[in-house]
């Protein structure tokens, strides 16, 4: 088994043994199974690319039978795995490449990669010394391989996407996961990559990529495909990306979206002309004040399937106005036939649109809830402010 870390550095010879460099790269062409085409070989500062057909011998030195050179266009194992990240197929992760397993049979080529941290130590030469000293206390730490056929990669050359046919194994693939790996890349790269995804996992991934590729693949989409996806995603996290979309684009994806969407969606616009509106979300849940415990499980396992989380309950009167509050283990510590006024907290403690974005943090903390309810002049729910929605500003208020 031969590591791309121990061969770098090593000396390069001619067969009349005159010194030609050190090898500092290796190149190859992308495939199912990549074959290497070259090495780059430094000497004094000056780069010389030598085809594989010219090598000899790996032994203790590289040795080139003939002095060729290679003009081919190949891609560089430094510049385009080492240290990249790539998608485990079989662990369904993401992964960072330490290092690169070569086979010299029947030629040479990438045979796999080493996720380990014995990859790192083998780059700093520094793994033969750490596993001699483990194995005087009886340890032998294993390597941590994938082959190639178990990962997926970037077909960088022309900057497309090979996937292998494995769909299936990258829906078992964490959404934020898949996000952090496709922001290594292009939006050109990340829209052919989610045509492999189902429309649901797709708007997973989208919403945690940064706002400059959501802008460019809705810009890209087709507007019934945009508004696909927009359904799928929490309605103030869709709001953000089409007011950040031109208008004749927003416009066309707001005629597609079912009624209910549109009117979720033009509201949340409205009140998003405030700190408060732009980060508080409609993912809430209210019932009526007169529901027993039972009628009110089944309103919630009807109509939050899709939340994301549900910290609280909120209760309203005959006239849709904002009465009380209670918790889901409230909830569930009552009898079934037991109304919901009976037992909520009256006069929960709620915010306006106008209310300044400091002291909806301070009423969280003070109070210590996980949301806030805002309301309106005449008490109705307009929507909540959850103690994830402010975490930025805590977080640069701690910083």
């Amino acid at each position: 088994m031969l590591f791309y870390s121990d061969l770098i550095g090593k000396l390069v010879y001619s067969e009349t043994h005159a010194p030609l460099g050190y090898l500092q790269d290796i190149l190859f062409l992308n495939g199912d199974t990549p074959r290497v085409t070259s090495i780059v070989v430094t000497e004094q500062g000056h780069h010389r690319e030598i085809p594989i057909t010219a090598l000899r011998a790996i032994n203790n030195h590289i040795e080139i039978k003939r002095g060729e050179e290679n003009n081919t266009k190949a891609l560089s194992i430094a510049k385009v795995l080492l240290d990249k990240q790539i998608i485990d197929l079989v662990g369904n992760k993401v992964v960072r490449v330490n290092d690169i397993v070569l086979q010299d049979i029947p030629t040479l080529s990438l045979s796999g990669i080493d996720i380990g941290f014995s990859g790192i130590l083998r780059r700093i030469r520094l793994e033969r010394i750490i596993r001699m000293i483990l194995q005087q206390f009886h340890i032998d730490p294993p390597l941590q391989l994938l082959s190639w056929g178990d990962i997926l990669t970037l077909e960088l050359s022309g900057g497309q996407i090979k996937l292998k046919h494995h769909e299936e194994r990258l829906a078992k693939i964490h959404e934020e996961d898949l996000a952090d790996y496709l922001e290594t890349t292009n939006v050109q790269n990340v829209e052919i990559f989610l045509k492999s995804l189902g429309t649901q996992q797709s708007a997973e991934v989208i919403k945690n990529l940064p706002v400059n590729y959501q802008v460019e693949l809705f810009q890209s989409f087709d507007a019934r495909k945009a508004a696909e996806l927009l359904e799928c995603i929490e309605a103030d996290e869709a709001v953000d990306i089409l007011l950040a979309l031109e208008r004749v684009k927003r416009d066309k994806i707001m005629k597609i979206l079912p009624t209910e969407k549109q009117a979720a969606f033009h509201q949340l616009m409205t009140f998003s002309r405030t700190p408060v509106g732009k980060i508080m979300t409609n993912e809430f849940c209210a019932v009526e004040s007169h529901m027993t415990v039972r009628n009110i499980m089944k309103f919630i396992r009807r109509n939050t399937s899709d939340f994301t989380s549900l910290g609280a309950i909120y209760v309203l009167n005959r006239d849709g106005q904002l009465v009380g509050v209670f918790s889901p283990h409230e909830l569930l510590m009552q009898d079934s036939d037991t109304p919901a006024y009976k037992f909520m907290v009256a006069e929960p403690i709620v915010v306006l649109l106008t209310t300044p974005i400091e002291v909806v943090v301070y009423k969280l903390l003070k109070y210590k809830i996980t949301c806030l309810p805002v309301v309106n002049r005449e008490k109705k729910i307009l929507g909540i402010i959850t103690i994830d929605n402010v975490s930025d500003i805590l977080r640069k208020k701690i910083l």
